[in-house]
């Protein structure tokens, strides 16, 4: 089974990294991409590959209108968690890996995730970007 990944914030840095690094493993498929400054461009020619044909949206909920599993989200801290609770009130698993939620915002994720039926994994990165 393949997974199909929305990657939000796919021209930030960690976002730059992920995108080749999904695309290259066996039992994933990028399936979408996500990011304001890059949206109608193609992914790949934004992230310094080939052209892959995933069209960046601007939006996350635009991206998920194509067929996926998760979003993987490393954007900004006051968009994340409607970004979580958009993908679990549409059925996808989601990775959050941007930093800066609280106690009570993960409160309300876990809680629209046990309704919803579908997982999430918040690893949140804590390491400052390359100068």
């Amino acid at each position: 089974m393949t997974i199909r990944v929305v990657m939000a914030g796919a021209t930030g840095w960690v976002g730059k990294a992920l995108v080749p690094a999904i695309g290259a493993q066996g039992d994933m498929a990028l399936a979408g991409a996500v990011s304001r400054s890059g949206a109608g461009q193609d992914s790949g020619l934004l992230v310094g590959l080939s052209a892959n044909g995933i069209i960046v949206a601007a939006s996350l909920a635009e991206a998920m209108e194509v067929p996926s599993d998760v979003p993987v989200d490393y954007t900004k801290p006051h968009v994340v968690k409607d970004h979580a609770l958009l993908a679990i009130a549409n059925g996808r698993h989601v990775v959050i890996g941007t930093s800066g939620l609280g106690a009570a915002d993960f409160g309300e994720i876990d809680a629209a995730a046990r309704a919803n039926r579908v997982g999430v994994i918040a690893a949140g990165n804590f390491r400052s970007p390359p100068r």
